[in-house]
């Protein structure tokens, strides 16, 4: 029988071994992380720092060029066109559905498919 301890030092069949982890100088004096919380903790606190106020925000004083085409929304007639272009027996990726649902079901998805797609753009699409 373990203790809580053992567990908490033992993850996944890992042990971890006495004096390894991370060192780091806080407040002028040296600190060694040697739980894998305050290994995480640490890690965290370097790769993502907190988000300042407007990080996001686009910059106001910047000029922007002109864009070099003009964006239009993809028609229902363009889903079709596409959908009838594809090969009827191949997937994208391993666990996905054949091309030729998307061929043989092609009324019943373009509609939904073309919702989708104008969402993307627009919010007031979907509903």
């Amino acid at each position: 029988m373990t203790s809580k301890a053992d567990d908490e030092e033992e993850c996944n069949g890992w042990r971890q071994d006495e004096g390894a982890g991370l060192e780091d100088e806080v407040g002028g004096r040296e600190e060694v992380a040697t739980t894998n919380q305050r290994k995480s903790k640490w890690l965290v606190e370097e790769f993502y720092p907190p988000h300042s106020a407007g990080a996001t925000d686009p910059l106001l004083d910047r000029v922007y060029p002109e864009p070099l085409y003009k964006y239009e929304l993809v028609s229902e007639q363009q889903l079709h066109e596409v959908i009838a272009k594809m090969k009827p027996f191949k997937a994208t990726w391993s666990g996905t559905f054949p091309n030729c649902i998307y061929k043989f079901c092609a009324a019943l998805l373009v509609p939904r498919l073309f919702k989708i797609f104008q969402g993307t753009v627009r919010e007031d699409v979907i509903t």
